[in-house]
């Protein structure tokens, strides 16, 4: 999982889904942000003996952005 940042405060305030949040979203296929949730299973499934064949590859949590 390549390295980033958590949103900015104004994402998770009372602004939330305007300006540059809902640009976000309309460029992400998912239409929306990742919660942590979502990013830590991501990281606890990489990290799990269920994984251990997995080498050498990034796993971008970005709701299809990246595709």
């Amino acid at each position: 999982m390549p390295p980033g940042r958590p949103p900015p405060r104004i994402w998770t305030g009372p602004q939330r889904g305007t300006g540059t949040v809902a640009q976000h979203q309309a460029l992400t296929p998912l239409g929306r942000l990742a919660t942590s949730d979502e990013i830590a299973d991501a990281a606890v499934s990489l990290s799990s003996d269920e994984s251990s064949y997995i080498t050498g590859t990034t796993l971008s949590v970005d709701g299809g952005r990246s595709t």
